[in-house]
């Protein structure tokens, strides 16, 4: 398990980076908790074609997973400032 903290203000990846253009193939998962005294945050996906897909809103206390095969990377966007304490898995 890696675990990491990315403060969101405005648009900021989450995992991966736009740069990238092959999706990931390894079984790896995404938690992603906003912070309890955070703001909301959009949580969107894209593909290595760099579409993105709007997969829904984090309230503050939050937390989802997402598995990440087939993607190259998440961006959280947060219209005033939040921190998503995040960790990368694999499911075994």
């Amino acid at each position: 398990m890696f675990q990491y903290i990315v403060r969101v203000r405005g648009k900021a990846y989450v995992w991966g980076s736009n740069d990238l253009e092959v999706a990931l193939s390894l079984p790896l998962v995404l938690v992603a908790n906003n912070d309890a005294f955070g703001d909301v945050v959009e949580i969107v996906s894209e593909s290595p074609a760099g579409a993105p897909a709007l997969l829904g809103t984090l309230q503050p206390g939050q937390c989802w997973t997402l598995v990440l095969t087939g993607l190259r990377g998440v961006t959280a966007t947060c219209a005033t400032d939040t921190t998503l304490a995040c960790a990368i898995l694999t499911p075994n």
